[in-house]
């Protein structure tokens, strides 16, 4: 992975062939943002037990959550473990190892997010930097951080909202993120809520995806092309200036509901 630097948002562009059928050649320049981005302090939350407590017995351990009180009640729609892949999934996606997996759906939920739970140990021997990024970020390198699992696109539009928040048994943080391929604003404006985080015995990486809208930044979801460096930095400064700025109950679901369901995660080896 490229070393990112921190002072700049940089356009970069690329070559994709296609076949004949396309007749597209030259694709627009993605946008990757490269920016620090905000991070505020943590909120002590109260000792939560677990309500909806699952067994995973070919990974030997038992995992659940709770549904907070302000978020839409969902629909736990499967509670099982993912064999290994042989091969990625898409081009931006390592080729994942065997993991517990919790979906849900509800009226915000698609049924592709929800908690997902790696052994810590395959997940380094698949990808180290992924290992090392969510060490750096709990360690307070937060510009290190590497979503995970991968999101489609090439670069970064949103890197906004970065918090630490700690799970029942684990540490971890969470922000929203949204990636493109080309350089262009936000047609809508929806998002991803990311959680990441590593159980205190180092053996678990904890995931908990989530859509979220931010419905404050209506008239920036144009979907305009940017055809200069200038226009997409500034494009994405103010993107993640005004969700930065924004409190958490102007989300859709709020975020501190979101952050509710992270905190109440809980991992157990048998």
């Amino acid at each position: 992975m490229r070393q990112a630097n921190p002072a700049h948002f940089i356009l970069i562009t690329f070559l994709l062939v296609t076949s004949c059928k396309s007749g597209i050649s030259n694709p627009p320049p993605l946008i990757e943002q490269i920016q620090t981005p905000v991070v505020t302090e943590s909120t002590a939350l109260p000792d939560i037990k677990t309500e909806n407590m699952f067994s995973f017995d070919e990974m030997n351990i038992s995992a659940g959550f709770n549904f907070p009180d302000r978020f839409s009640q969902g629909t736990i729609t499967i509670a099982e473990v993912v064999a290994k892949s042989d091969e990625p999934a898409a081009p931006y996606e390592p080729a994942y190892p065997q993991h517990a997996r919790i979906l849900l759906t509800n009226s915000i939920n698609t049924s592709e997010r929800g908690i997902r739970i790696f052994r810590a140990d395959e997940i380094n021997a698949v990808d180290p930097r992924i290992f090392d990024s969510l060490k750096a970020v709990l360690a307070g390198q937060i510009d290190q951080r590497t979503d995970f699992p991968r999101l489609a696109g090439a670069g970064r539009v949103i890197d906004a909202q970065a918090a630490p928040l700690s799970f029942q048994n684990g540490n971890g943080y969470r922000y929203l993120i949204f990636k493109k391929f080309d350089a262009s604003g936000l047609n809508d404006t929806s998002m991803t809520y990311m959680y990441q985080g590593l159980t205190n015995d180092g053996h678990y990486i904890v995931s908990f995806l989530s859509s979220v809208n931010a419905p404050f930044l209506a008239d920036l979801a144009t979907g305009q092309i940017f055809t200069t460096d200038e226009e997409t930095t500034n494009y994405i400064k103010l993107v993640n200036e005004r969700l930065n700025a924004a409190d958490p109950t102007q989300f859709d679901p709020p975020l501190t509901a979101l952050d509710e369901l992270s905190a109440s995660i809980m991992v157990i080896q048998k």
